[in-house]
């Protein structure tokens, strides 16, 4: 997922002091689009907890589906 998040363009906040990363995707011009939340302790990502992180990053299954494929 890391991985998808950076291709898509997405940079990581700095890490607190918890097993949570997010990350953030900002427009042209500096404003925040969206921002993920990822638990990694929970990979791999199915079901609800995947439909949850696609709203986040406001794609819909088939634009997931074409980001994984373009990687």
């Amino acid at each position: 997922m890391v991985r998808l998040l950076k291709a898509l363009g997405y940079t990581p906040d700095p890490q607190r002091a918890t097993s949570h990363q997010h990350w953030r995707l900002l427009d042209s011009e500096g404003r925040l689009r969206c921002k993920v939340t990822l638990d990694e302790h929970l990979e791999p990502y199915a079901g609800d907890l995947l439909k949850n992180l696609m709203n986040q990053m406001k794609l819909s299954k088939r634009e997931f589906h074409a980001a994984l494929a373009a990687m």
